[in-house]
């Protein structure tokens, strides 16, 4: 697999409170400090609203973690691989395929599904 045209690595706080976010398409990267154990890996085109909606849907098992431990999840690493191309949503099919099967993360409970908007 081709290797990612820029990897951009925070913290879901910085993220979201950034005044410029990366919002295109991506493979997106939860992970836990300190372990940095991974939570979940997703995938979209437009990757800040993808982010957002994490959490903003009550139901979603991810969103309920992060919104219990709020405080100290907005220092969770957030690590976004970005393709050469932003129409490249075959890499992205197969770099999370192939980062949900080498981290099995805990969260990735509906296994790989088509991309997100």
């Amino acid at each position: 697999m081709k290797k990612p045209y820029k990897i951009i690595r925070t913290t879901i706080g910085e993220y979201l409170m950034s005044k410029e976010p990366y919002s295109g398409i991506g493979v997106y990267i939860f992970a836990c400090y300190p372990s940095l154990e991974c939570l979940y890996i997703g995938k979209s085109k437009y990757v800040y609203d993808r982010i957002r909606y994490h959490f903003k849907d009550p139901d979603e098992p991810l969103s309920m973690f992060i919104k219990s431990i709020m405080e100290d999840s907005i220092r969770f690493r957030l690590d976004i691989l970005v393709p050469e191309s932003q129409n490249d949503l075959e890499w992205i099919d197969r770099a999370e395929r192939a980062l949900i099967f080498h981290f099995q993360p805990q969260f990735n409970t509906r296994g790989i599904i088509t991309v997100s908007t």
